[in-house]
């Protein structure tokens, strides 16, 4: 099933590397699945990033600059996906964000 393989929309996602710690994750926007005409692929938009491991809106990009396509994203446990063609400085995996209240979107 779908649901089990990609993270629901709207749910965050935190970049793992191995040589930096990210201050930025993304929000999922939409993932569509591997199909005949390509790989999987997945929206994200960007947001800041705080000490707790929580998003927050800073001063990064907006609108459809904020936006990253990913493509060949590989589950390897539950809320970890693994980037198949990620390099040193960029992230290398994906952890699922445990977001812990409601968060102040609109700010």
């Amino acid at each position: 099933m779908a649901a089990e393989l990609f993270p629901v929309p709207g749910t965050f996602l935190r970049p793992v590397g191995r040589l930096a710690w990210f201050r930025f994750c993304y929000e999922v926007v939409r993932v569509i699945p591997e199909n005949d005409e390509g790989p999987d692929h997945w929206t994200m938009r960007r947001w800041g990033l705080n000490n707790e491991h929580q998003p927050f809106q800073d001063d990064g990009p907006r609108g459809n600059k904020a936006l990253q396509y990913l493509t060949n994203l590989e589950r390897l446990a539950p809320g970890v996906w693994k980037d198949t063609v990620a390099h040193d400085y960029e992230p290398l995996y994906y952890r699922l964000i445990d977001v812990g209240g409601q968060k102040d979107l609109f700010s």
